[in-house]
């Protein structure tokens, strides 16, 4: 039986509780699609790994179309028009830009009476490129500034698991020491240090730093708790 506090006090209606866990924005759906987006980004880093580069190419890069798939999936069951207005200019001024560069290559291979082998190759680039731009316009998207931490994160992992790696190769002293002499010496890399030349991840990290220094937010949120 009710007490008459119970009685008396008036309900809400009109909070709904939804009826299941893939509610738009759920805790869940957000924890999955991030679990999703940083295995597909990690993985597709690996690629930079000089072994699986050697046999693979820039190849394991196209995994990163899963978190473009993801986003496609997430649009469609949660349509979001706000986030699609903020999306759109810059994505058909990136993606034109590819565009323009690829009728430009045309030009240059016809007046050039370039190989096949090489306008394969232009082409096989400007595909990468514009599943990159594609790719940050869909971790966008998803997770708007949350975005670039979670590259961040991303792309931290891809090194870490580089590094680890390579050390059964030299063994963790030398490892250890090869990393302390390139730091000391600013760059004289040997052994161990010298396998971690990932070029493309490296150049990454350097904007991360650049972004993390110049542009990134100065102010963090700040939690308000009632006493």
């Amino acid at each position: 039986m009710r007490t008459l506090d119970q009685i008396l006090t008036k309900k809400d209606y009109s909070r709904k509780t939804p009826a299941s866990l893939f509610y738009k924005d759920s805790p869940l759906w957000q924890r999955l699609l991030t679990i999703g987006c940083v295995v597909f980004l990690s993985v597709a880093g690996l690629g930079e790994w000089k072994v699986l580069n050697g046999m693979l190419g820039g190849l394991p890069k196209a995994i990163t179309l899963g978190v473009i798939g993801l986003a496609m999936l997430y649009a469609l069951f949660f349509p979001d028009e706000k986030r699609f207005r903020e999306i759109w200019k810059p994505t058909l001024l990136y993606m034109s830009l590819m565009a323009a560069l690829f009728f430009w290559s045309i030009v240059i291979w016809v007046e050039s009476f370039a190989a096949v082998s090489s306008m394969i190759r232009s082409c096989s680039k400007l595909l990468f490129q514009s599943i990159a731009i594609l790719t940050a316009v869909a971790l966008v998207y998803l997770f708007r500034e949350k975005a670039i931490e979670l590259f961040t994160i991303s792309i931290c992992i891809t090194n870490g698991v580089i590094m680890l790696l390579y050390i059964p190769e030299f063994g963790v002293g030398a490892s250890i020491q090869s990393l302390i002499t390139c730091l000391v010496t600013f760059g004289d890399a040997v052994g161990y240090a010298r396998e971690l030349e990932i070029h493309d991840l490296t150049f990454v990290f350097g904007q991360m730093v650049l972004y993390y220094a110049v542009f990134a937010p100065r102010t963090t949120r700040q939690c308000s708790c009632s006493s």
